[in-house]
């Protein structure tokens, strides 16, 4: 019962989406030269660096009308794309709809100006987010649930034309890795819960992720993609999807489906 209860209230937290549009609660190091470690730990290089082996830098943290609106807008389609299919399959009724975000796109380029081809341990940053251990609508501890997750790929040929959706394949198909999510009943609602801690697939389904950024560069032995998402919350390194019944939609803060991923949850 103790087990349940305690499971309630991280869940009950989740329901409250967390929603944190002003990014008030994205704990990102200001010091350019400064990025997470694979523990999330802060590791700095005392001065910002320069990669000698891009060969191009595609800045996607720009306004709308420039040259990279299209790669934008591509991770953009592409991700809620593969969020609405996984929420249709299970017959999901929670997933939010992801938009661009430009401070995470800034900070997914400091990866590649250490030179950072792809991240080895690709995982959610802290591992120690335990929403069992806190409050529910307490927004003091807010800062102690909210995180985020990241993805990389790299390619080895300079001359793909379909680099974009190749990545995102590769990203959704490692979901054959992870064991199937078990189905769990809380408080008359029923959940499909994954446990995939260190896995790409695991890392961009979170229902919850609101928002998105990412960077892209042309090495001269391959292409890099990296990517982060806001905000990401576990329970004992377990993402929930809530399956819809006959009297529930979306999330009040994301009320209607969107029109054309007709299982992604969008504002007005």
């Amino acid at each position: 019962m103790l087990v349940l209860w305690l499971l309630s209230v991280g869940l009950i937290c989740l329901a409250d989406r967390v929603v944190d549009p002003e990014m008030r609660y994205l704990r990102l190091p200001e010091n350019q030269s400064c990025i997470y470690n694979c523990d999330g730990v802060i590791k700095c290089k005392g001065h910002i660096p320069k990669c000698d082996s891009i060969i191009k830098h595609y800045n996607l943290a720009t306004d709308d009308n420039d040259a990279n609106k299209e790669f934008r807008e591509l991770l953009l389609f592409g991700h809620n794309g593969l969020r609405n299919r996984l929420a249709a399959k299970l017959n999901l009724c929670d997933m939010l709809e992801i938009k661009w975000n430009n401070k995470l796109a800034l900070y997914a380029s400091r990866h590649h100006s250490f030179c950072h081809k792809s991240i080895m341990c690709d995982s959610e940053l802290d591992s120690n987010v335990n929403l069992q251990q806190s409050r529910p609508r307490d927004k003091r501890q807010i800062s102690h649930m909210v995180n985020m997750s990241r993805n990389s790929f790299f390619y080895s040929n300079t001359y793909s034309t379909a680099f974009i959706p190749f990545a995102l394949s590769n990203w959704y198909a490692a979901h054959v890795k992870l064991k199937f999510p078990k189905r769990i009943d809380v408080n008359n609602r029923t959940y499909y819960a994954l446990a995939g801690q260190s896995n790409s697939f695991y890392n961009m389904v979170n229902p919850i992720i609101q928002t998105m950024g990412c960077s892209i560069a042309k090495f001269r032995d391959g292409r890099s993609l990296i990517c982060y998402y806001y905000p990401f919350v576990s329970v004992n390194s377990e993402i929930y999807f809530r399956i819809m019944d006959k009297s529930y939609q979306c999330p009040y803060t994301y009320p209607i489906f969107d029109r054309i991923f007709k299982r992604i949850c969008i504002k007005r």
